[in-house]
């Protein structure tokens, strides 16, 4: 079992496969209202939604302090998918290393299937608190508020 791309017997008789084992990958939970405007969208294939940017903070030379997470932040691209939500995002992480975490994907045809990775980071992604965040957020209160029913006098 000390081979990464070996790949294990199952009960079912299927095979997980692992070669993908040591691909590392970004666990990100992002907003309520993100995450349901992209998985509206039928066709997302060769789409950019946005570009994700990670600048490293600058440490000390010979310092043993651990250094500090990067500073992550997420541009959505000025498009029709992305129309009526914040276009800008700043990720912060939940666990910097993650053990134990593994992303899988299910075969159809009854086999194991794969793993397509282990979890390197936790993140969660917020929208950055700025004047167009503000004016959505006003426009969102301000249609919740409207009144549901309205009532008439006969």
């Amino acid at each position: 079992m000390g081979s990464q791309s070996m790949d294990l017997d199952l009960d079912d008789g299927g095979e997980l496969d692992l070669a993908n084992l040591n691909r590392k990958i970004w666990l990100v939970k992002v907003p309520k209202f993100l995450a349901k405007k992209w998985s509206d969208i039928d066709d997302l294939d060769g789409q950019e939604l946005g570009r994700v940017k990670i600048a490293m903070p600058t440490t000390t030379p010979g310092s043993t302090a651990t250094p500090p997470a990067p500073d992550v932040t997420l541009s959505l691209s000025d498009n029709d998918i992305n129309k009526g939500i914040p276009n800008e995002y700043t990720l912060s992480f939940v666990k910097n290393e993650v053990s134990n975490m593994f992303v899988f994907t299910d075969n159809k045809d009854g086999n194991a299937g794969t793993i397509e990775g282990t979890i390197h980071h936790e993140c969660s992604l917020q929208p950055k608190f700025n004047d167009q965040y503000r004016s959505i957020m006003r426009a969102r209160h301000a249609e919740a508020s409207k009144p549901k029913r309205t009532t008439q006098v006969l």
